[in-house]
């Protein structure tokens, strides 16, 4: 199992986008005035069926399975 860990503060769950690109997982987010993006190279490639997502506290943590 692969996990990302991302702080993003003062944003809503439901804004967070995710995207798989092959071993490339692209996070953004658009909420207002706040902006994120992110591509994070993985140390392998997973099942894009397999991707979860929780957000607390300003973190979001995503999981998937090689």
């Amino acid at each position: 199992e692969i996990r990302v860990y991302a702080e993003m503060p003062g944003v809503n769950e439901e804004d967070i986008k995710l995207d798989l690109k092959g071993d490339i997982l692209d996070i953004s987010v658009q909420s207002g005035e706040r902006k994120y993006h992110k591509e994070v190279l993985l140390p392998a490639k997973v099942k894009v069926e397999t991707i979860t997502s929780s957000y607390k506290n300003g973190i979001l943590e995503v999981r998937m399975k090689k």
